[in-house]
Parts: structure tokens; sequence; C-alpha cells
């Protein structure tokens, strides 16, 4: 018999070997550690953990991420795919009593699972995302005008950033806020852009807590007067200046591959383009 249960970190060993199941490395290149950095990011929260047991063990998983937005991460053994439609109607009524509108999901394009679940449910395509990775393997200076930002720079920096990420569904000022911790530790560091005494530009990167090699940038952003003028270009080269000097070797991102503005930046930056995902959105009724 199959039981819908919230997940509880003294299951953390069974959970790593369920992720492992759910994602054979000779497939899908996802490690055990990357749940566990997941895990432990202060946008995962418990009490959006849901899993399903049989006989002790955990055969599915859903939770969801606040991130930039609600993002839902639902996972099954191979065999009990049937389990997914059980915790998504569980995880559902944990994201009205949230009061959350909307939940998000990506699939990968070779998900043939996760789509038809995706179809299923009538949820939205949003947009195409490309995941992109770049190797560090020389230091560099950071460009003029870059530097780490200040406490006291973070108003100005979330005013940035909501205006770059203007109509979409993104909340700026919260995710900067969960990270407060993590700015003391050198875990999160945000990389500002000057011109005139005004923070025209912010990139934001985010080390890896399990594998302090590996970094991904979140967000980037420029105020619109400034915008084709070279600061995204000069943010992302900072950002690769102050990982190498600290210890990363490797950094990752996600674009929407319709924004063709930003893919050209990236990869004019040294960035390759190694997978590409597929956004849905589901309104919360």
């Amino acid at each position: 018999m199959v039981t819908v249960e919230r997940f509880k970190k003294e299951l953390i060993q069974g959970f790593v070997e369920f992720w492992e199941q759910a994602h054979p490395r000779e497939q899908s290149g996802e490690h055990a550690d990357n749940i566990l950095a997941l895990l432990s990011m202060p946008y995962y929260n418990q009490d959006l953990h849901l899993i399903a047991r049989e006989n002790e063990s955990i055969v599915a998983s859903a939770f969801i991420l606040t991130v930039e937005y609600p993002y839902l991460v639902i996972k099954t053994i191979p065999g009990y795919a049937w389990t997914a439609d059980m915790l998504f109607s569980a995880i559902i009524e944990l994201a009205k009593a949230r009061g959350m509108k909307h939940i998000y999901i990506a699939t990968g394009k070779s998900d043939r699972e996760l789509q038809a679940f995706v179809t299923a449910r009538k949820f939205r395509f949003e947009k195409k995302e490309l995941r992109l990775n770049t190797k560090l393997n020389s230091a560099q200076h950071m460009p003029v005008h870059t530097h780490v930002a200040e406490p006291s720079d973070f108003e100005e920096i979330i005013e940035v950033l909501e205006e770059a990420f203007h109509g979409e569904h993104v909340d700026v000022r919260r995710y900067i806020e969960l990270h407060g911790e993590q700015l003391t530790n050198g875990e999160f560091i945000v990389i500002v852009y000057r011109e005139d005494q005004v923070i025209a530009g912010a990139i934001v990167l985010q080390i890896n807590p399990n594998d302090g090699r590996k970094a991904y940038i979140p967000l980037v952003g420029v105020r619109g007067k400034f915008r084709h003028c070279g600061i995204g270009r000069a943010l992302v080269e900072a950002a690769k200046a102050w990982a190498y000097a600290h210890g990363v070797n490797e950094i990752s991102l996600a674009v929407n591959s319709e924004n063709a503005c930003a893919v050209e930046l990236y990869l004019k930056s040294g960035f390759e383009i190694y997978d590409e995902v597929y956004l849905y959105s589901y309104m919360v009724e």
C-alpha cells in the first residue's frame, strides 16, 4: 500500500537512495549531492515537501521551491509514475493553504513521463529555457565600475532587478531577503556596476553550499537606460573573476531561449548550452 506523508529530515538517507533511483546517473547526470544542496537552500521549505512510501521505501516525491516563483519538483522511481497524481493533488492543497496562485514546473525534452503529466493536468506552456555553463580556468580582473555590493546597496539592487524582471513571475525582493543569512558566509554574492554613483546593473552569484567549486547565476539585470552599453557583459565577467578568485571552477545559469540578446551575451562570455527545458504554469484554483 502506498501512503502520502510529509517528508522528514530523518528520512534523508532513504531520500537520497530514492533520488538516485529516480535519476540513474548514466541517463541524467544528476547526482545525490545536487539534491542535498537543494534541500539546504533557504528557498526549500520542508512543510511543502510530500513523499509517497511503500513498505517504508520512498517511491515518489513532490516539493515546491519558493525561488523566483513557486516551482514544483516531482519525481517517481520506475514503475510508480501513477503516484505522481496522488502527490500532485495533495501538494495543490498545500499551495492553496499558502495562498499561491500559480505553480510552475520544468521538463526536459526527453522526459516523456513528465511531459505526459503536464499535458494531462493541463499545464500552460510558458517558455523554453536554455541551460548553460562555463568552466573557469584562469584569473582575471573585475572590470572597472564593478564591485561586490554592500548591505546598504540592497534596496537599490532590488529596484534594478525588479525593473529588469518586470512582467515576469519573479519576486525579486523575496528572493534577496531569503538569502540574507548566506550573505554573511560568502555563499550568496551580489556584484553591481556603478555609473555616476548610480547602480546601473547587478548580478547575483550563488555558491553551491555542498560544493564550493560550483556556482549558479539566478539573477542579472540592467536598468533600461543603461542597456546595450556593455554593462551586462561587464557584470558577467566580474562574476567570473570573483568566482575564480574564490575557488569556483564552474558557473551555470538558465535563460529564456527567446531572449536573443542574453543568449548572445552568455555565449560571447564563454558559456555553452548543455540542455534545454520547458517551463509550464498551473493555476491553483
